[in-house]
């Protein structure tokens, strides 16, 4: 495990270098507006089709999302693992963004990481691989900057996907048994013929 001091150095680093100070706080500031963009994206798409296939991915991904969020917080209250540099008494790059701040919240496991995980599951899962490596390049980028910018530490990132991965196949069997029993309903078939 990365040392509070070691994170503090590579924050340094970071921080003294422009382009990279730039790069890495704007993955770590902006990821969580991108993911939430894409999904709706996801969503809008579902509606102007309306297939199972386009319908499974924006499902899956925010029902993933509604269980995810609320364990990776009860997660963080049970563990309490202070943040890098609330822990070694540096501040962290945060950039522009409000969303990288200092109030007292914990770290371990990242909810960056959990959300992110999320989309990458699903995406390979639903078949969608093409995409599915581009989310996981994306992801493993702003789990890093996370890191480089002093907010988390490597283990709060790898546990975070790890959390994720499991509540992305728990959404994905629960949407799957969730569809089979409405594509059997009355109103479902209805609904159906209204789109057809």
């Amino acid at each position: 495990m990365l040392s509070t001091e070691t994170i503090h150095q590579l924050t340094m680093t970071v921080g003294s270098t422009t382009i990279l100070l730039s790069f890495w706080t704007t993955v770590a500031d902006y990821s969580q507006e991108g993911f939430v963009i894409f999904l709706a994206v996801l969503w809008a798409v579902w509606l102007f089709q309306r297939t199972r296939d386009s319908w499974q991915l924006p499902a899956v991904i925010t029902l993933g999302q509604l269980i995810s969020y609320p364990l990776s917080e009860l997660l963080q209250q049970l563990f309490q693992r202070l943040r890098p540099y609330a822990a070694g008494g540096f501040n962290p790059l945060t950039g522009a963004s409000p969303y990288i701040s200092t109030a007292p919240d914990f770290s371990l496991p990242s909810n960056h990481a959990v959300a992110t995980a999320v989309f990458v599951y699903v995406f390979f899962r639903c078949g969608k691989s093409n995409w599915g490596w581009v989310i996981a390049v994306i992801t493993v980028l702003v789990g890093l900057s996370r890191v480089a910018v002093g907010v988390h530490y490597p283990l709060d990132i790898i546990s975070g996907w790890l959390v994720g991965a499991a509540c992305a196949v728990l959404a994905y069997y629960l949407e799957l048994a969730g569809w089979k029993k409405i594509r059997t309903t009355e109103l479902y078939r209805k609904v159906s013929r209204l789109f057809s």
